[in-house]
């Protein structure tokens, strides 16, 4: 794994290219992709909620340590008054082992550690988040994504980034939904223009 950041463009399917995504969806989606950057280090670029698929340009930073302050703060931040899955600590349990300290809060702060920083570890957990939301929401069963996302890594320069941003937001012209990707909610640079403060 690099020590430096990386520039991924990100594309992601429903399955059998349902449209799945509607307004809703798309919005929690967005909201759930912002959280889980939040948490996990990870700058969103640029991004497009579709009916049927995502595109996500983010650069991912490795983290190696965090200090226990910030680490607690992100936790606490994620998870909110969410219920926390059985396998996490609490945030109050989590806090109570890096006091205490030793082996066993090492190993937590590696648990929560291992997933930030890494591409791998972030579309997979935002996909596993929507997909139990989505679940819920449609009493749904099983997956709603198609095959492993795919990803490509882009230059981190102002020329590269432009490009792919913009082919990114003109998703929604091609695809004829909006004639201009600021009319379009679920976008990079509609979210910029209307002062999305995420995009900020």
């Amino acid at each position: 794994m690099s020590d430096r950041p990386t520039v991924y463009h990100v594309v992601s399917r429903t399955a059998y290219q349902s449209f799945l995504f509607d307004n809703e969806a798309k919005e929690v989606f967005t909201r759930m992709l912002f959280q889980q950057a939040t948490f996990a280090g990870v700058d969103v670029l640029g991004y497009c909620v579709m009916s049927n698929h995502i595109h996500l340009l983010i650069r991912v930073s490795p983290i190696n340590s965090l200090s226990d302050q910030t680490l607690l703060k992100r936790y606490k931040e994620y998870y909110g008054e969410n219920k926390i899955p059985q396998s996490s600590l609490s945030s109050d349990a989590l806090e109570r082992v890096f006091k205490k300290g030793g082996t066993e809060a090492e190993l937590a702060r590696q648990r929560v550690l291992s997933r930030m920083g890494d591409l791998p570890s972030f579309m997979r957990e935002l996909k596993q988040r929507f997909t139990i939301w989505y679940n819920q929401r449609h009493n749904n069963k099983g997956t709603i994504w198609a095959a492993r996302y795919k990803s490509l890594i882009v230059e981190d320069d102002a020329e590269s980034l432009t490009r792919v941003a913009a082919y990114i937001d003109l998703n929604p012209v091609r695809a004829e939904v909006v004639n201009n990707p600021k009319d379009y909610r679920w976008c990079g640079y509609a979210a910029a223009l209307g002062g999305n403060v995420f995009m900020q």
